[in-house]
């Protein structure tokens, strides 16, 4: 490891003179020469020196260590980014305070303390029902206190635009949307469907995506969501069956094509493919599926269509990466996260 003593040697200054060329914030009773800064930075630089920024902290009176909010969701999502942050974090030296949010003031509380604590930084995943102004405010108040921060899943919370220049990482929704249209069109389907379990952002732009690489070549004939907010377990049921009667009279059993159906999220369905199954349907004749996965491994007994991958352990850990960058003075920019497919599934 460099020290500081040895970019002293190597330039000949004290080692007193290099560690104040090398602050990021310069001293205004500082009299270095901007000609001599230039030079210890370059020496550091080629010798592959790196500030002890734990120490920095705590001589700033800031908690050195990385807080993290994440939605209370015992989820596999949540498992991965959290995965990626912790490898990161690991690689690059910095401790991790992890924060899970389930109630609106979980988060509000939780920019306060990172505020008032002077932790470090923040990484931050954030979800559409969070409310808006105060989550602004509490960002603006926690930046204005000289907080660096990283924003997770802006686009798909429709929180682009709530702190300007914020560095952002998100996951293009449409492209796991336009991916499922190939996917199924490549397979010769000319007749198409769409199952999805709410009318949350998420669907709305996988649907988008879909719909429009499917172009002039059939749009989706049959659409279905399954979740209610409100509805009991009988009424769920109830209206499930309907649906699942009417998808095979109306979309599937008088298709003389083969169907695809384009699962926008991972719920729900084994049990339409299942029930398909049940009625004498086969699986990579009549119809073809793609949908959504939380990973590659299967939680469930049986897949029955491919599966788009959303990368979320790399978001969690090029969100650690990129903060970590920022805390050493670097510029970073936003990033957005392509799906991939799995096409390995087994009946």
């Amino acid at each position: 490891m460099v020290r500081l003593i040895d970019i002293a040697k190597k330039t000949g200054f004290s080692v007193a003179v290099v560690s104040r060329a090398l602050q990021q914030e310069k001293d205004p009773y500082d009299r270095i020469s901007e000609k001599s800064r230039s030079l210890i930075r370059k020496a550091a630089l080629e010798m592959g020196y790196t500030r002890n920024l734990q120490a920095a902290f705590l001589r700033r009176g800031q908690m050195p260590a990385v807080r993290v909010l994440m939605p209370a969701w015992m989820s596999p999502e949540i498992i991965q980014m959290s995965m990626g942050i912790s490898d990161a974090s690991l690689k690059l030296g910095y401790p991790l305070i992890y924060h899970y949010y389930s109630r609106e003031t979980d988060y509000i509380s939780f920019l306060e303390q990172s505020r008032h604590e002077k932790n470090t930084g923040v990484i931050f995943y954030l979800h559409d029902r969070m409310n808006r102004e105060e989550l602004q405010r509490g960002c603006e108040a926690y930046l204005a206190s000289g907080g660096k921060m990283i924003f997770m899943n802006t686009w798909s919370a429709d929180f682009s635009g709530i702190v300007p220049d914020m560095v952002m990482l998100n996951i293009d929704e449409e492209y796991g949307g336009r991916l499922a249209a190939e996917y199924l069109k490549g397979l010769s389907c000319r007749e198409f469907s769409i199952v999805y379990t709410s009318p949350d952002r998420y669907s709305r732009l996988r649907r988008k995506g879909f719909a429009d690489a499917l172009g002039g070549e059939g749009q989706p004939g049959y659409s279905f969501d399954f979740l209610r907010v409100g509805e009991n377990y009988r009424q769920y049921e109830k209206r499930s069956r309907k649906l699942l009667n009417d998808f095979y009279e109306k979309a599937v059993k008088q298709s003389g094509k083969p169907h695809g159906i384009f699962f926008t999220s991972f719920f729900m369905a084994n049990a339409v493919m299942n029930d398909l199954i049940r009625r004498g349907m086969e699986v990579g004749k009549q119809i073809h599926a793609v949908g959504f996965s939380s990973n590659t491994v299967s939680q469930y007994p049986f897949y029955y269509y491919a599966k788009i991958v959303i990368p979320f352990y790399e978001m969690g850990n090029t969100a650690m990466k990129k903060l970590v960058s920022i805390l050493n003075g670097r510029q970073e920019s936003s990033q957005m996260f392509q799906p991939f497919m799995d096409y390995d599934y087994d009946i």
